[in-house]
């Protein structure tokens, strides 16, 4: 799964074609990669944001997580909507 990055206004932009770009270049150098799902990232920064606030109030540490707490709301985004 890669998460895509929708403009607010629910369209893509460059970013979600560069992203693209990216898979494809990936599918390239792994020509038995499993099948990708892209995953709207709309707001998964600001419900991390969120999360990490509730737990500390240091900014340094919010940011030095961020990208990683923001990967889990992309997952569970994606298995609310996919259970297994």
């Amino acid at each position: 799964m890669v998460g895509l990055p929708i403009t607010l206004s629910g369209q893509e932009g460059e970013q979600a074609k560069k992203t693209r770009e990216f898979v494809e270049k990936l599918k390239e150098k792994i020509p038995n990669l499993p099948s990708i799902v892209f995953e709207d990232e709309r707001f998964t920064t600001d419900i991390a944001e969120e999360r990490l606030s509730q737990i500390t109030k240091n900014p340094k540490k919010i940011k030095k997580k961020l990208d990683s707490v923001s990967a889990v709301v992309i997952l569970e985004s994606y298995m609310s909507r996919n259970p297994i």
